[in-house]
C-alpha cells in the first residue's frame, strides 16, 4: 500500500557470506559494491577457496576494465598458484583496454618465467617505457640480458637500478648470474 516503507531489507535474514555483505552495502553507506568484492575475495581465499576468490577478483575486472588495481590481486594469486596460462589470459585482455605499465610488466615476468626471454624482454621494455622507476623491471631486464649474454645491455639496465637504491642482496644476486652465465660460457 501506498505510505508504508518497504523493509525488506531490513527483515531478511542473511544465511552467507555474500548476503551479509550485500546487506551490509545495500544497508548503509559505508561500502560500495568494489569493496564488497574485495572483502568477499579475501575471505574465500583465506578459507582457501582460491576459485571463489578469483571470481570475485574477475567481477572487479569485469566492473571496471581500465583500472590496474583490479588486476592486481588476481594476478598475484594466479602467478602464485603458477597458473601462468590464466594470469596470460587475463593479461592480454587487459591490453585491449590499456596499455599499462602493470600489464606489460607482467606479461614479461611471465614470459621470463616460461624461458620466453625474448618476448620477456620485449614486454619488460614497453613496461619500462611507460614506467622507468620500476625495480623488479629492471632486475628482470638486467637479469634476462645476462642470460641472453649481452652483458653490456645488462649492465646498463643494473646501473639503473642500483641509482634507484636497489637493496644489495639484488646486486649481489645478478652479479652472481652474471658470473655464471660468464663462466658457463667460457666452459665451453
Amino acid at each position: 500500500p501506498a505510505g508504508v516503507p518497504n523493509t525488506i531489507l531490513f527483515d531478511y535474514k542473511a544465511k552467507t557470506a555474500e548476503e551479509t555483505l550485500s546487506l551490509y552495502i545495500l544497508k548503509t553507506a559505508n561500502s560500495t559494491l568494489e569493496m564488497g568484492h574485495i572483502e568477499l575475495a579475501k575471505k574465500f581465499y583465506a578459507a582457501g577457496n582460491v576459485e571463489k576468490a578469483l571470481d570475485e577478483y574477475k567481477a572487479l575486472i569485469y566492473t571496471i576494465p581500465t583500472l590496474d588495481i583490479f588486476y592486481e590481486p588476481v594476478i598475484k594469486v594466479l602467478v602464485e598458484k603458477e597458473q601462468y596460462e590464466r594470469a596470460m589470459a587475463i593479461l592480454f585482455d587487459a591490453l585491449k583496454f590499456q596499455r599499462s605499465a602493470y600489464v606489460y610488466k607482467w606479461i614479461g615476468q611471465i614470459y621470463l618465467v616460461n624461458n620466453f626471454t625474448e618476448k620477456g624482454i620485449a614486454f619488460l621494455e614497453a613496461s619500462d617505457k611507460l614506467e622507468s622507476k620500476d625495480p623488479d623491471v629492471l632486475f628482470n631486464l638486467t637479469r634476462a640480458f645476462y642470460k641472453l649474454s649481452q652483458f653490456s645491455k645488462g649492465d646498463s639496465y643494473l646501473e639503473r637500478l642500483k641509482k634507484l637504491g636497489a637493496g644489495s642482496q639484488a646486486i649481489q644476486t645478478l652479479q652472481e648470474f652474471k658470473l655464471s652465465v660468464q663462466n658457463a660460457a667460457n666452459e665451453q
